[in-house]
């Protein structure tokens, strides 16, 4: 939960920002838009609507019927949250994401807040409570666990879903540029021994979100590891070594203030040593895996909010990443076609010239990409087609045969 920024020159930033969920995503460009595909593709779309999201336990016939948009802008990369005091950065900080989202609306896209945990979001708030005089333990395992620190989080979660955008007047909560909250970003404990309180803490935080909240969906920000409970899907993960982090697909996902589930996948990071071929067999079965529980067990969407790769490498002429990727666009786009938990994918991370500060080994500049360029494209007129059955569909949508 929270924001993410560019920074003070987000404004001015042209080109591709973000984009691709659910088969729409925006084209950013400084005074009138050109009409490109991706921006062309996303015409005529305004809000989203999750109306066939319904609670726990309900199976979800004809879930993406209503599925007019989920395109979820990550804004930035600073973390907006984490300022001088534990409710958060002051205001001259939130008017930047004030401003993301102002800009947002008449382009019909919508955002996804959230906090960085790399940003060392828990280790801040536990030397805050220590600074307060509270005795509390040194592990980042406290930021989940204290009362006091998930006090100091609720304060900056009201903070934030409460606040009045200071551009257009409106309330985040009521807010139509944003999609969905995300508790954080790949939540982790210490200690697997720390499962239990991880659970408690997702179930704490999201439902107090849904307290200030009724419109906006709720979602995790997982790995998508299993835990050391689940012996039949350990295989699953890409090592033993992803059970130890204390949180579960499953369990954690299941709350009934969760709407859907979240998955990332980095099969170049978690399994290096491995051949493309067997990247893309790992791959398949975790895309599997987390559609299938998604559908017959937690009955919920699921959208990958994050697949990474490796840019440069190739192999016979093509490029690894495009490989992994279709992967992933493929299983997603057969899932959605049936009707079924198969939701949407999100490439990370979309950047534009000028942004060499922020970028990582899987950033991505989209016209310095064309090939990959092309298969974001491709899928989201794919999905576009799938949901927009009824709709007229604009170019290059219309002429496009999936």
């Amino acid at each position: 939960m929270g924001v993410r920024a560019l920074g003070r020159s987000f404004a001015d930033r042209r080109g591709i920002h973000e984009l691709e969920l659910m088969g729409r995503r925006r084209r950013w460009r400084r005074g009138v838009p050109d009409p490109d595909p991706v921006a062309a593709a996303a015409d005529g779309v305004h809000r989203a609507e999750w109306d066939a999201v319904r609670g726990p336990g309900e199976r979800l016939a004809g879930v993406h019927q209503r599925l007019e948009l989920l395109l979820a802008n990550v804004v930035g990369e600073a973390d907006v949250g984490v300022g001088d005091a534990p409710a958060g950065a002051g205001d001259g900080a939130h008017r930047l994401p004030d401003l993301g989202i102002q800009r947002r609306r008449p382009q019909g896209s919508s955002a996804l807040p959230r906090p960085l945990r790399r940003a060392n979001v828990p280790d801040q708030y536990v030397r805050w409570a220590q600074e307060a005089g509270f005795n509390v333990t040194t592990s980042s395992d406290a930021f989940f666990s204290f009362d006091v620190i998930r006090g100091y989080f609720k304060d900056y979660i009201k903070a934030i879903v409460t606040r009045r955008n200071s551009y257009s007047g409106v309330r985040y909560y009521d807010e139509p540029a944003i999609f969905a909250w995300e508790l954080m970003n790949e939540p982790r404990c210490v200690s697997k021994s720390s499962a239990p309180i991880l659970q408690d803490w997702i179930i704490d935080m999201s439902s107090h979100i849904k307290s200030l909240d009724k419109k906006h969906l709720v979602t995790i920000g997982l790995e998508g590891f299993y835990g050391p409970g689940r012996t039949e899907r350990l295989r699953v993960n890409p090592g033993e070594w992803a059970a130890t982090f204390g949180s579960d697909f499953l369990q954690n996902s299941a709350d009934e203030h969760i709407d859907f589930a979240s998955v990332h996948a980095y099969p170049d990071s978690w399994i290096p040593r491995a051949s493309l071929e067997e990247k893309v067999k790992y791959l398949s079965s975790w895309v599997d895996s987390h559609v299938n529980d998604s559908q017959n067990v937690l009955k919920k969407p699921v959208l990958f909010l994050e697949f990474g790769s490796n840019l440069r490498a190739k192999k016979n002429g093509t490029y690894e990443k495009n490989v992994l990727l279709n992967v992933v666009y493929d299983k997603v786009y057969e899932s959605a076609k049936k009707g079924q938990a198969g939701a949407g994918a999100l490439i990370w991370q979309l950047m534009v010239e000028g942004m060499q500060n922020y970028r990582d080994e899987f950033s991505l500049i989209a016209w310095e990409n064309p090939s990959t360029y092309k298969l974001i494209v491709q899928q989201s007129c794919r999905l576009l087609r799938l949901f927009q059955r009824l709709k007229k569909i604009s170019k290059p949508c219309s002429d496009f045969q999936p």
